[in-house]
């Protein structure tokens, strides 16, 4: 459920789940062990499930499961989709998992447009340290004759 936060400070922290619902949490913080202690917790809900929560956004899914992508980028949405039901009970939108999924790869790869700057960082460095020294860049593929083969 989609839990309302009344008062939520350093110090306090008050929640109830929708107006007219029974469920209610209050905690503070104990100064005798700088924690948090429960000062009262009612766990009976009277009002049903909500299904828009808006806590499972894209950004969260790239940090959680970009390790998922770094063994398989090309991992399916639907395969993507049921791995995200099983382990938090929430069926997000395609879209999400797609963004989801773009910006975990991105991040896996690094942005080409970065490394391609990066490059031309490093050649102008490459002739202010050696005057004398040639830097050529590539932005093709270049086919070898004699070798047959493709040159990077």
């Amino acid at each position: 459920v989609k839990v309302n936060k009344l008062r939520n400070t350093s110090v306090s922290l008050e929640a109830v789940c929708k107006p007219g619902c029974t469920w209610y949490l209050k905690a503070g913080k104990d100064n005798r062990s700088s924690s948090i202690q429960i000062k009262k917790y009612v766990d009976n809900h009277t009002c049903t499930k909500a299904w828009d929560l808006r806590v499972l956004t894209a950004p969260f899914l790239t940090n959680k499961l970009r390790e998922e992508f770094r063994d398989n980028e090309k991992m399916p949405l639907k395969k993507f989709s049921d791995k995200v039901e099983t382990e938090y009970n929430l069926v997000p939108h395609r879209s999400k998992l797609g963004r989801a999924r773009r910006a975990a790869v991105n991040q896996i790869r690094g942005v080409d447009d970065d490394q391609y700057n990066t490059l031309w960082d490093y050649g102008q460095e490459l002739r202010r340290s050696n005057p004398g020294s040639q830097f050529f860049l590539c932005t093709k593929e270049v086919f070898d004759e004699k070798t047959k083969k493709v040159q990077e």
